[in-house]
């Protein structure tokens, strides 16, 4: 049960009339918030290696919406490890905040919230389920748009590079671009399915395992399925004498703004995050003017673009 602002502030002046005081997530609550309508909105993101720049557009997006449209409404950050939100589920509480935005999470998150019933709205960043909000893309199309550019582009053998991480959203890119794959006759060696950690260092070591693996050849193109690997994979290759995309070409997705600042050409798979994070913040707010408790999911199309120099 949600107690309104008036009620809330009516409390609160009480008790200080009388000597008590709040306890300290009640501080927030101002006489002027109270006026306004302040809402505050705590924002979980993930903090690991390789998300930065990602969820710095996220973030933009976000906060421009309130900028632009002058909205009434305060940002809290709190960063968690991944496996690590249930140990804030103190803050998941009116006392804190009027609404809560999840960015990032591996699975064992994702079943912490599910298992979970808060009084208050939450939204989810590319997570979509039946029981909270969600804005997101759909990773499996990525993974078959990936394969479907490699195939126009006339290549036949192929090659991917993978992300380390316990995320649904990763799994199911992977499936749709090894179904894709399949379903169009590319072959994918096994020694050209490479993994690293989600940053260019992973993005690296895992060019440079490709490249030493016995044979000497490679694949005409690659899958890089995370945008954030892209530019350790571009080094090592570059090292090594290969021409991109004269000797291969390269597809990754477009979700971290890396891409744009390179001069190699790329294809891009676009996804914009951006964008997502005005929704994220739009669908929490209906949630808290019209009191709806049904989940609301929103789809974001992708984008497919082939770089400068790539015919």
């Amino acid at each position: 049960m949600r107690i309104s602002r008036q009620t809330q502030w009516r409390i609160f002046q009480l008790a200080r009339q009388y000597g008590y005081e709040p306890v300290s997530g009640m501080e927030w609550l101002t006489e002027r918030e109270y006026r306004t309508g302040l809402k505050r909105v705590l924002i979980f993101n993930i903090n690991i290696e390789g998300t930065r720049l990602r969820f710095s557009r996220f973030l933009y997006g976000l906060q421009k919406k309130i900028v632009d449209e002058d909205l009434p409404v305060q940002t809290i950050l709190q960063p968690f490890k991944e496996g690590g939100l249930t140990g804030y589920s103190h803050l998941f509480n009116q006392r804190y905040c009027d609404g809560v935005v999840v960015y990032g999470g591996n699975d064992e998150d994702l079943s912490y919230l599910m298992q979970k019933d808060f009084d208050l709205p939450v939204v989810l960043f590319n997570r979509a389920t039946e029981k909270y909000s969600s804005v997101y893309v759909d990773d499996y199309e990525i993974g078959c748009r990936a394969a479907e550019m490699f195939r126009q582009r006339g290549h036949r053998n192929v090659g991917v590079i993978m992300a380390n991480c316990g995320r649904k959203a990763g799994s199911l890119r992977m499936a749709g671009f090894f179904d894709r794959c399949n379903s169009l006759g590319l072959k994918i060696n096994g020694a050209h399915i490479q993994k690293g950690e989600l940053d260019p260092e992973g993005g690296e070591r895992a060019a440079r395992q490709m490249l030493s693996q016995p044979g000497g050849v490679l694949p005409t193109a690659i899958f890089v399925q995370i945008g954030d690997m892209v530019v350790g994979v571009l080094k090592t290759f570059v090292r090594a004498g290969i021409n991109i995309p004269k000797d291969i070409e390269i597809v990754t997705c477009g979700d971290s703004g890396i891409e744009d600042m390179l001069s190699t050409p790329l294809a891009i798979v676009g996804i914009p995050v951006e964008e997502m994070g005005k929704d994220s913040l739009q669908i929490l707010l209906h949630h808290l003017e019209t009191g709806e408790k049904r989940a609301i999911l929103k789809m974001i199309p992708v984008s497919v673009s082939a770089g400068p120099g790539m015919g």
